[in-house]
């Protein structure tokens, strides 16, 4: 699906208080993830979230297990974030990223951080316009350097693969090598 210039410039993610209050069962964490994620998943990608992956998360402990099969909003920042980080990179380095930021922020910080990060990336990368960074109270910290080249990888291949959906640049998906 190809992004236009108006849904770029109106991408919004959830921050950590706009993420459900209540608890949610599987079904409703897959069918809510599906629903904020669409737009930031690879062209053509059907499934970036199923009930499967989830439990492989939990089992292989990159996310901790539902409380009475309920997950918090915690599960779900780590969700969403798993979400756009998997397009790149694989689950054990998503792993080893998650554990090195809690180490340095709070859950609630770390989260935002990423998807202001993402976001404000996302836009300029698309828009081609200068990116405006997200601020942070440790700029310069190895942190914030590691989760802006990880949100700039993952970008970079989304705005890609947008530009090759534009349906005004056919001559791109019609090229064909003369070698």
């Amino acid at each position: 699906m190809y992004l236009n210039e108006k849904e770029i410039s109106d991408l919004h993610l959830p921050r950590w208080n706009e993420l459900p209050s209540l608890n949610l069962y599987m079904d409703q964490v897959v069918d809510y993830l599906q629903q904020i994620l669409g737009v930031v998943m690879i062209a053509g990608q059907d499934s970036y979230i199923t009930k499967t992956m989830i439990n492989n998360y939990v089992n292989q402990g990159i996310i901790e297990a539902p409380q009475n099969k309920r997950y918090s909003n915690k599960h779900l920042a780590y969700l969403v974030v798993i979400c756009i980080m998997k397009q790149v990179f694989s689950l054990q380095e998503i792993s080893v990223l998650f554990k090195y930021q809690i180490t340095h922020y709070p859950d609630e910080q770390a989260y935002n951080f990423f998807i202001l990060e993402f976001e404000s990336c996302f836009k300029g990368l698309c828009l081609r316009q200068p990116i405006k960074h997200t601020p942070s109270l440790d700029e310069g910290h190895e942190a914030v350097y590691i989760i802006r080249n990880l949100v700039m990888s993952v970008c970079t291949k989304l705005c890609v693969q947008n530009d090759l959906q534009n349906p005004d640049l056919k001559q791109i998906r019609n090229f064909k090598s003369t070698k």
